[in-house]
């Protein structure tokens, strides 16, 4: 899991399936063009849907054209629009006879239910409609397998049940279950989207698109509704409200009250619940109408920028659980729980690419090879043979080991070589390194194939900002070397070379603002 052959190899595959997603996008582009003429056909698919009495359906895609109407399947579920509500398509309903009245049949159960629009009467109720997200085997931060847990929950939107929770519970998740508090799994799932660009986006932490979907392929009637009105200050503040989940990821739903405190912008919900960690992914529930309004996220804060890269086992900062994104106004996109698994790798190689910077300013070329002292500390707690380990299959690592070999191999061979061709090589190894990191950060930085929700981690971690910091610190030391090419045989002044800033000297060190 932590060599390159897996981590750059997922890393290739995380842009690849994310080119998959982007092209599904272009599909609804295409269709956006279509809501623009006269007239729709069956299997058109348009970005989004405006009547004529202002309602407003997303992702839509045209399942029948009717003398009277369109039949659609929206992002929401389906529904069918009356003809006299769409008068920009009136050319699709003329010369369409009626068709005979089809034979009397009953309607499917899925109909049936969600016609009934089962609703919780009491809070056990509600928390019924809670699952356990429990991830046996994950890639957390630096590549360490490890597990966790996490809260979601049943939501119908029409005939169609959905599953919603956080993205992060499911962000390098390998080997996870659903399941309720009953022992049954849910896995039928059917697709899979998460939080577009700026959905469930908190400007004041600079946190979002922490929510995913998924659509599951069977209806349950025994599900919570959503309250699709967007929140306001004025009917927002002071309501109680109900937050069910798995409280402390001990493997039980509780039921936590409480009221919302405030609004932020963007429809951030602020509340006074006593939510912990687990809790990841409840719905925050009005009390009064039973319908769920939000969802809870962020429950702490990344370690500083370069404590998360050179400390091994950095905390996050716990700031409590009381916040969370109304659902109301949220837009989805199509993902997958391979592309968040792959992008956690991609940032995880990201930061490793990072700390390569460090091997290449602590390592000296002597005529006795790179690798004098492997236990020599490079920054924070890591040494030059963790990093080495760490990115065996690497292909920075993979030069300065062919560099080693080489000289090591003229230490003790009949023909020596001089300093100014040791520096030579040096310089054409150093040079190869930096270009091959640079050109992968430069592949993550200009993507357009990232979730929103990595878009958000890749400024709350700033380490596109410091590996191109170090990019700029790591030239001036090249450009040290590039001026000892006139030094003859005599030996390098490596204690006046141009070093990186030590890491005590936080962002500021960087040229960067904390």
């Amino acid at each position: 899991m932590d060599t390159c052959d897996q981590g750059c190899g997922a890393v290739q595959v995380f842009y690849q399936s994310l080119a998959r997603h982007l092209g599904l996008l272009a599909v609804f582009s295409l269709g956006a063009a279509a809501a623009m003429a006269d007239d729709v056909s069956t299997g058109d698919q348009l970005e989004s849907l405006e009547t004529r009495s202002g309602r407003k359906f997303e992702q839509v895609t045209i399942r029948e054209i009717l003398p009277d109407g369109v039949k659609i399947m929206h992002s929401s579920g389906t529904a069918t629009i009356p003809a006299a509500d769409l008068p920009q398509f009136a050319s699709s309903f003329s010369g369409l006879k009626a068709p005979k009245p089809p034979e009397p049949q009953a309607a499917p159960e899925s109909a049936i239910a969600a016609e009934q629009a089962w609703m919780p009467s009491s809070p056990r109720e509600i928390a019924s409609c809670s699952l356990f997200v429990n991830v046996s085997k994950g890639i957390g931060s630096n590549g360490a397998q490890v597990a966790w847990a996490g809260t979601a929950f049943l939501c119908n939107q029409g005939p169609v049940t959905y599953i919603y929770s956080n993205a992060h519970n499911f962000n390098g998740a390998v080997d996870f279950t659903i399941t309720d508090q009953s022992g049954t799994t849910y896995d039928d799932f059917v697709s899979v989207e998460i939080a577009s660009d700026g959905s469930g986006f908190w400007k004041e932490t600079g946190l979002g698109g922490d929510i995913i979907r998924i659509r599951l392929k069977g209806f349950r009637e025994k599900a919570l509704t959503m309250d699709r009105l967007p929140l306001t200050a004025e009917s927002a503040k002071a309501r109680a409200i109900l937050v069910t989940g798995n409280t402390g990821g001990l493997g039980k739903i509780t039921l936590l009250n409480g009221r919302i405190t405030d609004l932020a912008s963007n429809q951030i919900i602020k509340h006074n619940a006593a939510t912990e960690q687990g809790n990841s992914g409840s719905p925050i529930v009005d009390l009064e109408s039973k319908k769920v309004i939000g969802i809870l996220t962020w429950g702490g804060r990344l370690p500083e920028a370069l404590q998360a890269i050179w400390v091994k086992k950095p905390e996050e900062q716990r700031e409590g659980f009381k916040s969370g994104a109304a659902l109301a106004t949220v837009t989805f996109v199509p993902s997958s729980f391979d592309q968040l698994k792959n992008q956690q790798i991609a940032l995880n190689q990201l930061m490793k690419n990072v700390r390569l910077f460090g091997l290449l300013d602590t390592l000296v070329p002597t005529k006795q090879g790179l690798f004098l002292d492997k236990s020599a500390v490079v920054m924070g707690e890591y040494t030059v043979e963790d990093l080495l380990a760490e990115s065996i299959n690497h292909p920075v690592v993979a030069q300065l080991v062919a560099l080693d070999r080489f000289l090591t191999s003229k230490s003790t061979g009949s023909i020596g070589i001089n300093n100014q061709d040791m520096l030579k090589r040096y310089i054409a190894t150093y040079q190869k390194c930096l270009g091959i990191i640079s050109t992968q950060r430069r592949s993550i930085e200009n993507t357009e194939a990232a979730t929103f929700f990595m878009k958000c981690r890749l400024k709350q971690t700033r380490l596109i900002e410091v590996c191109k910091a170090y990019e700029t610190l790591s030239n001036k030391t090249l450009a040290w070397y590039v001026r000892q090419r006139g030094t003859g045989g005599q030996a390098l002044p490596v204690a006046s070379r141009f070093r990186l800033p030590a890491m005590r000297s936080g962002l500021n060190g960087l040229g960067l603002k904390e």
